[in-house]
């Protein structure tokens, strides 16, 4: 799936035991269809740099990723999400994108705010529609990002994050375990 572009999603919506396809909408009707669906917007929190050479990138959308799940990093964690994360919240592709765009753009400023910076750890409580998005957007651009460990969650777990899959750099594919 690396470095492909997929034109059709497909979500499962749990309280009607169904799934839908994500919208298409041209560019000139997008502004006028987030008004009038008050789409949120995805924001970040502020970044403060300093001489780490690991962060946490924690997105939030579909849940709220916890400060307390977080406690075995002991790095900044940065935080990407919206306002009330819910499932179903991406309803359309340019929507989707957005969302993969901006947590692109963001891996990419990290380098200039973390100057030390060797490795990403990526967190999130996501659809599975902007996971596989991301995952083949940073397939595709592997050889500008520092590495980066994507995490699973394991709730019954401690710590939360058990193990992680590298997906960036030289290490890609590598097995993660967290102790």
């Amino acid at each position: 799936m690396t470095g492909h572009t997929i034109k059709r999603f497909f979500e499962y919506k749990r309280s009607t035991d169904t799934y839908y396809e994500l919208i298409h909408k041209h560019i000139s009707s997008l502004m006028k269809w987030i008004k009038n669906n008050k789409i949120p917007t995805l924001t970040e929190t502020v970044l403060t740099g300093d001489d780490s050479s690991e962060v946490v990138i924690a997105v939030s959308i579909t849940q709220t990723v916890q400060d307390s799940d977080l406690t075995q990093f002991n790095y900044p964690i940065i935080r990407l999400g919206i306002n009330n994360p819910k499932d179903n919240i991406i309803t359309s592709i340019m929507q989707l994108r957005d969302y993969v765009d901006k947590t692109n753009e963001l891996i990419i400023k990290l380098k200039s705010i973390y100057p030390s910076l060797k490795r990403i750890h990526l967190v999130s409580a996501v659809p599975s529609c902007y996971a596989f998005d991301l995952g083949c957007k940073l397939g595709h651009l592997d050889n500008r990002f520092p590495e980066i460990v994507v995490h699973h969650y394991v709730s019954t777990a401690t710590p939360k994050y058990k193990y992680g899959i590298v997906v960036t750099g030289e290490n890609k594919g590598n097995l993660v375990i967290n102790n």
